[in-house]
Formats: structure tokens, C-alpha cells, sequence
């Protein structure tokens, strides 16, 4: 599989036409697996909130009780 495609210009210098389309599958699975990570880590091990705390005029919290 070629990665990086390439081609040579009039001065003879190799000069990058573009990517392998192959790569993006890899990408599209590490980007999901990534997803699917952070809510499984979200889920189980993120600490969980009581909610946004409100706040008064002088910008001290307020209870919501």
C-alpha cells in the first residue's frame, strides 16, 4: 500500500499529489473508538455532578433548595 502518492515535477523534484483513500478507514475507526471510549469512561468512572450551582446578584452560590 502506498501512503503518500507521488509525482515528479518539470525540475525533477518529487512533489506530493495526495494520500492513500486506504487510511481513511483507520481513521474513521480510531475517531469511533475514541467516542466510544470516552462515554464508557464517562459512564463508569467520571465523578458524578449534583448539577450547576446557582448564583445570587453579589455572585455567591446560592442553594436551589
Amino acid at each position: 500500500m502506498e501512503i503518500f502518492r507521488v509525482s515528479k515535477d518539470a525540475y525533477g523534484q518529487e512533489t506530493l499529489i495526495g494520500v492513500s483513500w486506504d487510511l481513511l478507514w483507520w481513521f474513521i475507526a480510531a475517531a469511533l473508538l475514541f467516542i466510544v471510549a470516552h462515554i464508557i469512561y464517562k459512564l463508569l468512572f467520571a465523578p458524578k455532578a449534583d448539577g450547576a450551582a446557582i448564583s445570587g446578584e453579589d455572585g455567591e452560590a446560592v442553594s436551589k433548595t
